[in-house]
């Protein structure tokens, strides 16, 4: 059955690269994310850091970082930014899958390894390049170093996976938790960290101040940052609804008895930390949510081997059922961004595009862009093009100047509805 349940996990990683230029499975949509933020988190690794454009990656700059030798020598595309992701997406789950070998064996390892490999939620994402599941390597690297008492090494790996994603810091207190009584190798841990982050973050601030504040202040200092009950319980419920297995491991685990206290305590306060952090802020998008996979999957190795026949013969039946939705939509693709941003460049060529999903279409094809606006920004890249997103207000100022002389048709993609102008 284990080796069985291997060679399961292994065709359902295949099919990650299967039509990997799809669209985003609509029932995970909660925003324009896959239009806007696929190509605005890769931009800087082909059309570098543009003075006064809000980028992520003076934050979080592994990302892009990873891209831009690739992107060099194969030039920008969907297919190149998601096969990226899941191929550290399968890192990722080989990690984990020797990680909980050495500790439980190979029953629990492969258990572990299905449980991940045949996620839907995780699946969807892995197949739009963003930075979580890049993140979620690095977190699990360094759950390993620090298992074998490597601190230093541990620290550096945390380190990176904040770099990559800053959410990720919900892990590092746990991890130090390895490290418990043991003060030579936690300070050696947090030197690690600090060394390896704060120079990075430092630098991109000494380079880039204005871009840099401005980012800062868009997305840390806002009205979306506020603890609350309220916020608890909606973290509490989307965790229901998008990760419902993941609450029931969890479940499952806090109930089970596990003799390795320690170790069971760095995952129990993974998962709490992440919740409380979600809970100060307003804004839950149902990526952020993919890290409770990490934990979870851990847990579960802990008590696989606990469970009779039929108990592991449920649980197994209900992880394989994800493969349903899986196969639905990597046999019946869809592929309207990909088909709109080839349609944009017969029409822009050599020309520059601006718009909030002008850095996707940029990425697909390799045309010049900028994303958020502003009349400084505006003025100094004096773009050609504007694709709007009829759901918001336009927010280039030629627009609403009218000074457009040509108006495209409208390109309907998923659940939002684009118009291409040509400016004056």
């Amino acid at each position: 059955m284990k080796y069985i349940i291997l060679i399961i996990s292994a065709i359902i990683l295949i099919f990650h690269f299967v039509n990997i230029e799809a669209d985003f499975p609509p029932c995970f949509i909660d925003g324009g994310f896959p239009y806007t933020d696929e190509g605005w988190y890769s931009n800087a690794a082909f059309n570098g850091i543009v003075k006064n454009d809000i980028s992520p990656s003076l934050l979080m700059p592994i990302h892009s970082i990873i891209r831009v030798p690739l992107f060099y020598f194969f030039g920008s595309s969907l297919a190149l930014n998601r096969s990226i992701t899941v191929l550290f997406l399968i890192a990722t789950i080989i990690l984990v899958g020797m990680f909980a070998y050495k500790k439980y064996g190979l029953l629990s390892s492969s258990i572990s390894i299905l449980y991940i490999s045949c996620s839907w939620h995780l699946f969807a994402y892995s197949r739009i390049g963003q930075s979580e599941i890049e993140a979620m390597f690095f977190i699990m690297l360094s759950v390993i170093l620090a298992d074998s008492r490597r601190s230093f090494l541990s620290g550096i790996a945390i380190s990176f996976a904040m770099l990559t994603k800053t959410s990720a810091i919900f892990s590092v207190i746990p991890i130090a938790l390895f490290f418990y009584k043991d003060n030579k190798n936690l300070l050696m841990y947090f030197i690690a960290f600090f060394v390896a982050y704060i120079p990075i973050i430092a630098f991109s601030y000494m380079v880039y101040p204005i871009e840099f504040v401005q980012y800062f202040k868009s997305n840390f200092i806002t009205d979306r940052s506020t603890f609350s009950l309220l916020n608890i319980y909606n973290t509490l419920i989307k965790s229901l609804s998008y990760n419902i297995q993941c609450v029931a491991i969890i479940l499952c685990f806090l109930f089970s008895f596990n003799n390795n206290k320690k170790y069971s305590t760095v995952l129990f306060s993974m998962v709490f930390i992440f919740v409380v952090m979600l809970s100060c802020n307003v804004y839950h998008p149902n990526r952020y949510f993919l890290f409770l996979m990490l934990p979870t999957a851990l847990m579960l190795s802990t008590f696989v081997n606990n469970l009779n026949k039929f108990q592991l013969s449920f649980l197994i039946i209900i992880i394989l059922l994800q493969i349903v939705d899986i196969s639905v939509y990597v046999f019946n693709p869809t592929h309207e961004l990909r088909n709109m941003a080839y349609d944009i460049k017969v029409c822009v060529k050599k020309d520059k595009l601006c718009g909030l999903s002008a850095n996707t279409i940029s990425l697909a094809t390799g045309i010049k862009s900028v994303g958020i606006l502003s009349d400084t920004l505006l003025n100094q890249f004096e773009p050609d093009y504007y694709l709007h997103d009829m759901s918001h207000n336009p927010t280039c100022k030629y627009i609403l100047n009218s000074k457009v002389v040509q108006i495209r048709q409208p390109y309907k993609v998923g659940n939002k509805v684009f118009v291409l102008y040509k400016l004056n």
